[in-house]
């Protein structure tokens, strides 16, 4: 979906349809959209926005500290080639220090900054474009009603909002263990016992 019209779809819930510049709802659109776009990002690991890269170490001498990914919004995990997780934390400013790694070059899931950046919403989830038209008009009501009006019509679209997320995580947590065929039981329950995954 296009920025304009996921603006026109935050404005349509607060009966307002007007979005041109000069306007009234012009300003604290474009105000929030950003700050929308943030706290949706970061409201969940969403697959639509996970990368993974290969860190290569800052020097080579233990601890070992990595940069974050250029694009990085928030690390997941680090795995090594057996795709076991390294214990790791952040170091100082966009870096970070692993603890006992297994590798020096690890693999780094991570969420990528590309949809705080963009101007559409994803067209492969409906539920989390929802989510975020609901949380934009939350944030964008008082600016436009004003008045205990708009506090009112902010906090009812804000528990809408909640509704979306918690379905819209769901739906992509689903979505990506569907993707994930290894039972982490699999090779125990292969070897000690008659049930086969």
């Amino acid at each position: 979906m296009d920025k304009a019209t996921a603006i026109r779809a935050a404005l349509n819930k607060l009966g307002e349809r007007n979005f041109t510049a000069q306007t009234a709802t012009h300003s604290p659109v474009m105000e929030e959209w950003k700050h929308a776009l943030l706290t949706a990002s970061a409201a969940h690991h969403w697959t639509f926005t996970r990368s993974v890269t290969t860190l290569q170490p800052i020097s080579n001498t233990p601890p070992y500290i990595y940069h974050y990914p250029a694009d990085c919004l928030s690390i997941i995990q680090l795995t090594d080639s057996a795709n076991r997780r390294i214990t790791w934390r952040p170091y100082s400013q966009n870096t970070i220090l692993t603890i006992n790694p297994s590798t020096i070059t690890p693999t780094c899931i991570y969420n990528n900054n590309t949809l705080t950046c963009a101007d559409t919403l994803p067209d492969s989830d409906p539920i989390f474009t929802d989510y975020f038209i609901a949380l934009l008009a939350s944030r964008i009501a008082p600016c436009i009603l004003g008045g205990e009006q708009g506090i009112s019509l902010s906090h009812t679209l804000l528990q809408e909002a909640s509704l979306h997320l918690s379905e819209a995580r769901t739906r992509d947590a689903q979505q990506y263990a569907s993707n994930d065929d290894a039972h982490p039981l699999r090779t125990y329950l292969n070897l000690n016992s008659s049930v086969r995954l």
